[in-house]
């Protein structure tokens, strides 16, 4: 699923330009898939679709997502991530403003404007260096 281009995508019933185009542009801005169901948050894809994908491709074992630092991270960059809204950006500046650094990708739990569900699955995605 991390690998794979619009031609290959484009392979699987059901996928054309588009979906394909939209398949490597989410995937990009999440900074890959770490859990086949993520494929089905893609806009546009049917269920079918969705199953087809999911049996024709994998993860690798062993694969680690692209990460932003949350400590250095700009609102521009943290709204170019699909799971974070501007709202969740802003609040994420607002809290390292106030409190300095984050310690710990978890202490994402205590921004307040951040539902935990949320923050829980974008978690992966963060990483905190000074």
């Amino acid at each position: 699923m991390n690998k794979a281009d619009t031609a290959q995508l484009k392979k699987i019933h059901g996928i054309g330009d588009v979906l394909a185009s939209r398949i490597v542009n989410f995937r990009d801005g999440l900074g890959g898939f770490i859990d086949p169901a993520q494929i089905s948050e893609v806009y546009g894809l049917d269920s079918a679709v969705v199953h087809r994908l999911k049996r024709a491709s994998y993860i690798e074992e062993n694969f680690e997502p692209r990460k932003l630092n949350i400590n250095t991270v700009d609102e521009k960059n943290l709204v170019s991530h699909p799971y974070i809204k501007r709202s969740f950006a802003k609040a994420i500046l607002a809290y390292r403003f106030q409190h300095g650094n984050f310690k710990d990708v978890r202490d994402l739990t205590k921004v307040a404007l951040i539902p935990a569900h949320e923050a829980d699955r974008l978690i992966p995605y963060l990483k905190v260096e000074d």
